[in-house]
């Protein structure tokens, strides 16, 4: 489903992703799964951003649906957090956009500490890219451009990971696109 979504958006026809969003969000009796769990994540957020709907993805729901167990899917969480400080820091919210990245620091730690290493730096790039759309707001450019570096090296070395351990997942939005040029 989060490949069609992806599809229908790369095309430009957001009315057909947005019935496939709703329809994957109705689904009754989801397995509670990681797949699941980045799936609804990662749709919703991709959702907003592709659109560059900052309000929307500002106020998207971390978590949910309640009757997955988020504290093993760190990651999908993130990605919704993520998204909600992206969407923060275009609004100029910068307090909300700072607790995200506070969030997305306590979800590194916790997954650095689990042993899920993989996880926990693609969760790091997120942050990376949340703290330079930050710093761009706050016209600190040296370091908005630094951190957004940073962030698309370290996404270039996961995604050479991944593909050695043939893992099929993809960022949000890769770095290079949001880097606002694109």
């Amino acid at each position: 489903m989060e490949y069609l979504i992806y599809g229908y958006l790369q095309k430009g026809e957001d009315a057909k992703a947005a019935v496939a969003l709703r329809r994957l969000r109705a689904t009754a009796r989801l397995q509670p799964t990681f797949k699941t769990a980045f799936h609804l994540s990662s749709t919703q957020s991709r959702y907003a951003l592709e659109r560059r709907d900052w309000e929307e993805a500002a106020r998207l729901v971390p978590r949910e649906p309640a009757t997955l167990d988020w504290d093993r899917f760190a990651w999908p969480e993130a990605i919704v957090r993520f998204a909600n400080g992206l969407g923060a820091a275009h609004l100029r919210k910068m307090d909300d956009a700072s607790a995200a990245s506070e969030r997305l620091q306590q979800l590194e730690a916790v997954t650095r500490k689990a042993g899920e290493d993989l996880f926990a730096r693609n969760i790091e790039v997120l942050r990376l890219e949340l703290d330079a759309w930050r710093a761009h707001v706050e016209e600190r450019e040296d370091s908005s451009v630094a951190l957004m570096r940073e962030a698309a090296e370290l996404e270039a070395a996961v995604t050479t990971l991944q593909r050695a351990r043939s893992i099929k997942v993809f960022s949000v939005l890769p770095a290079a696109a949001r880097d606002g040029r694109h």
